[in-house]
């Protein structure tokens, strides 16, 4: 972590976006570039990412990174893929090693991208929305 906070200090902190849903910032074309954090996210914002997103030739999936690949080529027409380059694959803590507190703190803190996320998610799979 940053400056020896514990992740739980660190998604706490109002010092980077990057601890309030940066997901929706960035997609709503808010970016609320200023640290500290002077503003929070807010429905208006997701809503605006989420609209916004639905402009997009396509969208893609970390978990599915090769799978969405794919649908990139088909959306802007590739004939071929790109190599898969995995970037940052480090190996972090899996959800399952994290204290449940400070994961139910982090997605309540970022309840905007997760729900963004699932919508998506549950999109990408087929399942009805």
């Amino acid at each position: 972590m940053h400056d020896g906070m514990n992740l739980r200090e660190f998604a706490l902190s109002n010092q980077w976006v990057t601890v309030d849903n940066l997901h929706v910032r960035q997609l709503s074309g808010r970016v609320f570039r200023h640290c500290p954090v002077a503003r929070r996210v807010d429905y208006d914002d997701y809503g605006r990412a989420f609209y916004n997103l639905k402009h997009f030739a396509a969208v893609g999936i970390v978990e599915e990174y090769t799978q969405s690949l794919g649908r990139f080529a088909n959306a802007l027409g590739w004939d071929t893929l790109p190599p898969v380059v995995r970037e940052n694959a480090r190996d972090h803590p899996g959800l399952d090693e994290l204290d449940p507190a400070t994961l139910e703190m982090i997605k309540h803190r970022n309840v905007y991208d997760f729900s963004l996320y699932h919508h998506y998610l549950r999109a990408y799979r087929g399942v009805g929305t």
